[in-house]
């Protein structure tokens, strides 16, 4: 899909971006993802840095550039990135109002509102994470093997379903 796809919610960051660059200083923005033409944006204060897609086997190398995921989808309960994301130690800054509220909390990211939030929310979420990003970083990493691990997640599903045995 391409960057300008409105399922990914892209279209909601250039100005949060650009004050957060005017707060902060000069910013480095990595996308991923097929782009046209169109695609081509202009963010004041900020270089972006345009990758293809890529491949499962090139995971670690690309999650090895980000210091923060945004996810600003409002379509997406469950993204693979988020949880990708989480696995690699990175903290994510969330889309509030959808499914990935219950995988982010504020020991390693944070929930906006990209779409017609406040603008300070965001500022506020990238601050507070860049203070405490090595505690920020291991609690995710922490969080994905004790919450999404195969392990957890099959426990989960055994749970489930001798809760609906018992129901029968």
């Amino acid at each position: 899909n391409p960057l300008t796809d409105p399922r990914k919610g892209f279209a909601s960051l250039p100005e949060a971006l650009a004050q957060l660059a005017q707060q902060m200083g000069p910013l480095e923005l990595h996308l991923f993802g097929n782009k046209s033409a169109r695609d081509m944006l202009e963010i004041p204060g900020a270089k972006l840095v345009y990758h293809g897609p890529f491949a499962r086997k090139g995971l670690e190398e690309v999650y090895r550039r980000f210091d923060i995921l945004l996810c600003p989808s409002l379509r997406d309960n469950s993204p693979n990135v988020l949880t990708e994301a989480l696995a690699h130690g990175v903290p994510v800054i969330a889309q509030s109002g959808t499914g990935m509220d219950s995988y982010i909390d504020s020991n390693y990211g944070a929930l906006v509102d990209f779409h017609g939030g406040r603008s300070t929310d965001f500022l506020c979420a990238v601050s507070r994470i860049c203070r405490t990003y090595p505690s920020a970083s291991t609690a995710a990493l922490k969080y994905a093997v004790s919450e999404l691990s195969p392990e957890a997640i099959g426990a989960k599903y055994l749970e489930l379903y001798e809760d609906l045995l018992t129901r029968s």
